[in-house]
């Protein structure tokens, strides 16, 4: 993700970008590219220029996931919560 506070910093910051991908021989599929979007979801993260927030599907998740019986729903609760940590304090 390329983000800027300035609209005239982001063909800069691109073409520095574009660049290094090149240097590293990365290769980018086009259909997963966006450009100039003002908010999205990356990496199941909702992303927009006020930042990052949770998910509220894995939120539902957890909320819905019932009595804890055996390990495997330990490690699925705890699955969960790792991938929200970021915003658990």
């Amino acid at each position: 993700m390329v983000k800027m506070a300035q609209a005239s910093d982001l063909i800069a910051n691109l073409a520095t970008t574009f660049a290094n991908l090149r240097r590293f021989s990365v290769k980018l599929n086009p259909k997963k590219c966006v450009f100039g979007v003002p908010k999205g979801k990356l990496l199941g993260h909702l992303m927009s220029k006020r930042g990052i927030k949770a998910n509220a599907k894995k939120i539902t998740a957890i909320s819905n996931i019932g009595p804890i019986c055996n390990v495997k729903g330990v490690q699925r609760l705890t699955d969960y919560l790792a991938a929200l940590s970021q915003f658990i304090s």
